[in-house]
């Protein structure tokens, strides 16, 4: 679900392994997430999780609460869902909340056995743990529920119309119809369904889920849904759909009760009634994207389930069949990377998609693909004006089929050019160049994450001067041409430049691509990203300042990503050498992801060297587990230990003493990362304010404490340097937090 996982990239979390990280600790009770295990048919082999209070309701309410692409258990109880954990809390009920374990991280909405009651997969294993809460906690049966987010919301609606006997209601953000999404070819994404293009009259999609629900009449929940109109990954005409096949379940006019804006922004519209708890309720936000639910959205999916009322509390029982746990490690590549908000990527070949263990590893571990081959300029481009783009298509067809993002490779480039480009020079070869760039870039618009816009442009050796060739001979600004040219093609798409030799900050083709990245953007040329290739071997090693390397050019504005990694060696070393390079990456704010030049050592440009993470077996090596296990140490424990919230203590800063500088370094649909960089002392203390309702949900750099409002934080050095971090839910508020600093 390529489009799900772009729009809904997790939390840009960047965190080395040797740093002690501090995870907010903002006021909450003693209740926590907690891992259930047994709790019966699991076909999908999803996770679970509930969330009890510490005083529940004699016969309390169930929800359950799901998550988005990319997300987990986790998210959702610290971001999206959070206003109903707090909700618990006051009123008595419990939460479920299920935890996709596939690649991506999404829930199945899309195959013959989700859509079918009964049938398997994804529902089968959620009923389960819902029939397995019920009778543990003495649950009304009258008051189930379910919510969900982007994916979740999908899953909302695939819920209540396939078991309209064990819900009750529920309230989906960016959602589409049950059924709607519904594929035959095995794969998990419905194109013509995201992009809102399926439409049928309010009996067909009423009947459609009568269907799935195995014929029953009814009665079906109540449902609330929700919808921005700029949302671009399930656009916005899914909204009408869902009110068509809703209203049609539960009888009721599709013809407007009532309609109005509690809040500026908003349209709620009623169905067959005018109450708070309405048969059908839809809210649309305008201008808003991908990007519900917003800040005190939940407050009104509370009242309209019915959650804000509770019976007389009792002491939650013990339960010896579940562990206080934070949410599992990552299991793959792209999961344990996902939980740094990071991706893990791999080169791929079309000519082996039809290997099955090939293809097996790659669906399974990675979350980020790069065609091997299939972009390059003689690819594409066979005979001048004539594209080829079926091979590489094949490549973008198996990654939105796992539900992985693209980056492409490469657009200028003075190797591998067909014949007829070869013999090109000056001006008409510049022409040729840019309409490369502007035909491939357009055809693909859209579906690249990022691309390798020029490569390898830079000579080896000491001379820090550009590589000779036809391309350069063009003129000096010809890669300044390709960069604004590239931007024209896909406004939305990074734009980076990829080379080799350049991990080493001493030597002086590093330095010379680190002037010019300085240069382009003093100057506004659009680039957004460096690459660093680094195929390490005997010859050439894992330098000692890699990460100092890739921090001074994040320092520049630009993400870094190691785009063709490949490590040459065996066993405890080469473990090593791949750690080493993984801790750097994970060290450094704006190291968005790593990718692997290719998956078993058999699959390598250099087989010989034996290089990969997987051996020609397939088998994983001790370098796939030196990485694993470096993602996991840098991605946050998410429900572990807190430190205790205090009032901070505010310093007059001193004359001459420090300044603080604040910059948002990534955002995306439900957060952001914050740095601070402190200069003028090495004893510092940062007072730093956040705004309602954003929550900070990892941090790292330094040691905190945080006021009783759990808004302001108080950070002083931990010996980890003078820039600090932190990722924020922000709730809809994208306010930037204040800062003042102080000399300690």
């Amino acid at each position: 679900m390529r489009r799900l996982l772009t729009a809904l990239s997790a939390a840009m979390l960047s965190i080395a392994t040797a740093i002690v990280l501090v995870v907010a600790a903002q006021p909450a009770s003693a209740a926590s997430l907690t891992r259930v295990t047994d709790f019966g048919s699991n076909p999908s082999n999803l996770n679970m999780y509930t969330y009890v209070p510490d005083h529940v309701a004699s016969r309390p309410a169930l929800l359950v609460a799901i998550h988005y692409c990319t997300g987990s258990a986790s998210a959702v109880f610290n971001g999206s869902a959070h206003d109903y954990v707090t909700a618990a809390d006051q009123y008595g009920y419990v939460i479920v909340f299920p935890e996709a374990t596939r690649s991506g991280q999404c829930f199945d909405v899309s195959s013959p056995q989700a859509l079918t009651r009964g049938g398997g997969s994804d529902p089968v294993g959620i009923l389960s743990m819902v029939n397995w809460a019920k009778q543990r906690y003495n649950v009304d049966s009258s008051r189930v529920y379910v919510t969900g987010f982007s994916s979740g919301a999908m899953m909302t609606n695939v819920l209540a119309a396939e078991y309209p006997d064990v819900f009750a209601a529920g309230s989906a953000f960016m959602g589409v119809p049950a059924g709607c999404f519904g594929t035959t070819d095995g794969s998990s994404w419905n194109s013509q369904c995201a992009n809102g293009q399926i439409t049928k009259t309010a009996q067909q999609w009423g009947d459609q889920a009568r269907q799935m629900s195995g014929g029953r009449s009814g009665p079906y929940p109540r449902m609330q849904l929700w919808h921005g109109t700029a949302d671009d990954t399930l656009r916005y005409p899914n909204f009408g759909e869902e009110i068509k096949q809703w209203t049609n379940l539960q009888g009721v006019s599709q013809t407007p009760s009532s309609s109005d804006s509690p809040q500026s922004g908003w349209t709620r519209t009623r169905y067959g009634g005018t109450g708070t708890q309405a048969p059908v309720e839809g809210i649309s936000v305008q201008g808003v994207g991908h990007a519900l639910p917003q800040s005190g959205m939940v407050q009104y999916a509370i009242a309209f389930l019915g959650l804000n009322s509770s019976g007389p509390g009792t002491t939650t029982p013990t339960t010896p069949t579940t562990t206080t746990s934070s949410a599992p490690a990552g299991t793959t590549l792209g999961s344990a990377a996902a939980r740094t908000g990071r991706y893990f990527g791999t080169a791929v070949s079309a000519g082996k998609l039809s290997d099955s263990v090939y293809t097996g590893i790659l669906s399974r571990e990675f979350t980020m693909i790069t065609p091997e081959n299939e972009m390059k300029i003689d690819a594409t481009e066979p005979s001048q004006g004539q594209f080829s783009y079926a091979n590489a298509d094949r490549i973008v067809n198996q990654a939105t089929s796992q539900g992985a993002r693209m980056r492409g490779h490469t657009l200028a480039w003075h190797s591998q050019q067909p014949g007829w480009m070869q013999s090109m020079e000056g001006s008409a070869l510049r022409q040729a160049m840019l309409n490369h760039i502007t035909q491939v870039m357009t055809h693909y618009r859209g579906k690249i994450y990022a691309w390798d816009v020029v490569n390898e442009a830079f000579a080896d050796g000491g001379s820090g001067a550009r590589r000779d060739s036809n391309l350069q001979r063009t003129g000096d600004d010809w890669i300044e041409a390709a960069f604004r040219a590239a931007r024209a093609a896909d406004p939305d798409a990074k734009l980076c430049y990829n080379d080799y030799n350049t991990d080493d900050w001493s030597q002086a083709k590093t330095q010379a691509v680190y002037r010019m990245v300085q240069d382009f953007k003093s100057r506004g040329v659009p680039i957004d990203c460096v690459g660093f290739q680094s195929h390490f071997n005997g010859n050439s090693p894992v330098p000692s300042n890699y990460q100092t390397t890739l921090q001074n050019f994040t320092g520049l504005g630009v993400d870094v990503q190691i785009t063709e990694l490949d490590i040459e060696g065996s066993g405890t070393a080469q473990a090593n050498n791949y750690r080493t390079v993984t801790q750097a990456c994970l060290a450094v704010a704006r190291c968005t992801g790593m990718t692997v030049w290719g998956i078993r050592d058999t699959d390598s440009w250099r087989a010989s060297a034996t290089p990969l993470l997987f051996d020609g077996n397939g088998q994983k090596k001790a370098a796939y587990t030196a990485v694993l296990d470096a993602l996991n140490n840098g991605a946050p424990p998410d429900g572990g230990p807190t430190t205790t919230p205090t009032t901070p203590t505010t310093t007059t800063p001193q004359p001459g003493g420090c300044t603080a500088v604040y910059a948002t370094t990534a955002q995306w649909n439900v957060g952001f990362n914050g740095q601070v960089s402190v200069s003028g002392t090495n004893n510092w203390v940062l007072t730093v304010t956040f705004h309602a309702p954003q929550k900070v949900i990892g941090s790292w750099n330094y040691t905190g404490t945080w006021d009783s409002t759990g808004y302001v934080l108080t950070a002083r050095p931990n010996g980890s340097g003078n820039v600090i971090g932190f990722t924020v839910e922000h709730g809809g508020n994208l306010t930037a937090p204040t800062v003042t600093c102080a000399v300690g």
